[in-house]
Formats: structure tokens, C-alpha cells, sequence
């Protein structure tokens, strides 16, 4: 599968943007006294780390 193919081999730069989307989100959330969304960005980023460990896990197609 190519979308596999292709999580698999830009796995670090889409956890790395996706960690910096998050804390922009967290300092926005801060500085506008919305905590309610620092709760989401946590678990946003458990995702994203659990996430990456799966894609980790891939083997890529066709080798």
C-alpha cells in the first residue's frame, strides 16, 4: 500500500508536526483561559505518541 509506504517513511516528520500543531493549540489554549482544550492536547498527544508506535511497528509493503 502506498499510504502505508508513505506514513512509514515520514513517520518522524508527521509526529514532530503534529507535536508542534499541539503545543501551539496548548499555548493558545493558555493564554485565551481555555483550559478545557490543554485537557484535549494531552490527549491529542497520547494519540499521536501511540499512533507513531504503530506505525513504527510497520513493515514496509513490498519488501
Amino acid at each position: 500500500m502506498v499510504y502505508t509506504n508513505f506514513l512509514y517513511k515520514n513517520r518522524n516528520l508527521i509526529y514532530i508536526l503534529n507535536n508542534i500543531l499541539n503545543c501551539i493549540l496548548v499555548f493558545k489554549s493558555i493564554i485565551t483561559n481555555h483550559f478545557n482544550l490543554v485537557a484535549v492536547c494531552v490527549v491529542f498527544f497520547a494519540v499521536n505518541l501511540y499512533a507513531y508506535n504503530k506505525i513504527s511497528d510497520m513493515k514496509l509493503q513490498g519488501e
